[in-house]
């Protein structure tokens, strides 16, 4: 499925990756500690694969489905 990636800050300010779908909603990560590489460097080839890791062990069938 074609996603898109994209750094943001959340009300809190913590920072996140907004996980966005072609169709259908979307979700967000906390990259602090839960996708360490994208934290420090921001959006690039590593952060599918970190994702999908972080999704594989603590998402929910939703999120897997996105992912999928």
């Amino acid at each position: 499925m074609n996603t898109h990636y994209k750094t943001a800050k959340d009300k809190n300010g913590n920072k996140v990756v907004r996980i966005t779908p072609h169709t259908g909603r979307g979700f967000s990560i906390q990259t602090l500690g839960n996708l360490p590489t994208t934290h420090r460097d921001g959006v690039g080839a590593w952060t599918a694969e970190e994702i999908k890791a972080h999704v594989v062990k603590y998402g929910t069938a939703g999120m897997k489905s996105i992912i999928a």
